[in-house]
């Protein structure tokens, strides 16, 4: 399946945005990020078993895997989201209000930013953690020395970001552009009646000539 034919319907600006930052920067950071990660995680060790205690056992390549399905949708949901809503209010980007009529799958995504994340890492863990432990069970994938558990999880993150990452990104730019956190509270509204209430009324040249007058006498 083609990429052109799922983001032709959307603006040129919209596009390049979502090749340029969802789909090629986004694969640059997943890279080194979860490269890093394994690398760090994995030092001191010589193999990097199928299966072991989370934390305090170090890493594994059935561990990690299910962490990184939670773990890269929530932190990429945080970090794409804010960068689409700095781009919208620097009016590099306009809100997709019809993206959802393209797309049906971006109704079934929270519209808060952070209900969103965890919502797409539970989702991610309960679509794909199944099917993935069972094949790395399978294939006895453990047993690995650093150098391929690292490669693992790079390949791992870039495949899992280029799944998700422009999906979230459409989400981003198809939301309400005036977010409830930005929206006057309506609980201050008697708080600013009263203040209104206190305050004098001014008076018209006509009222205020009376009164000087009214002074002398």
């Amino acid at each position: 399946m083609r990429f052109d034919p799922l983001v032709r319907d959307l603006p040129a600006s919209h596009r390049r945005w979502i090749l340029l930052n969802a789909i090629a920067i986004t694969a640059v950071f997943n890279l080194v990020i979860n490269a890093g990660i394994a690398w760090l995680s994995s030092a001191g060790t010589t193999r990097v078993p199928l299966w072991w205690m989370p934390v305090i056992g170090g890493p594994s390549t059935i561990t990690d895997t299910v962490g990184t399905l939670f773990l890269l949708p929530l932190i990429t949901n945080l970090l794409v989201t804010t960068a689409v809503r700095r781009d919208r209010r620097h009016e590099r980007l306009t809100p997709l209000s019809h993206a959802e009529s393209i797309y049906p799958i971006l109704r079934l995504l929270p519209r808060g930013r952070t209900r969103r994340g965890f919502g797409l890492g539970a989702f991610c863990v309960a679509a794909l953690a199944p099917a993935a432990v069972a094949i790395l069970i399978a294939t006895d994938f453990g047993d690995l020395s650093v150098a391929n558990f690292v490669l693992y999880k790079a390949i791992l993150g870039v495949a899992l970001g280029a799944f998700v990452t422009p999906v979230i990104a459409l989400r981003a730019m198809a939301d309400d552009p005036t977010p409830s956190s930005h929206r006057p509270s309506s609980r201050l509204a008697p708080i600013r009646k009263r203040r209104d209430a206190r305050k004098p009324l001014p008076l018209d040249h006509g009222e205020a000539s009376h009164d000087r007058s009214r002074n002398r006498h």
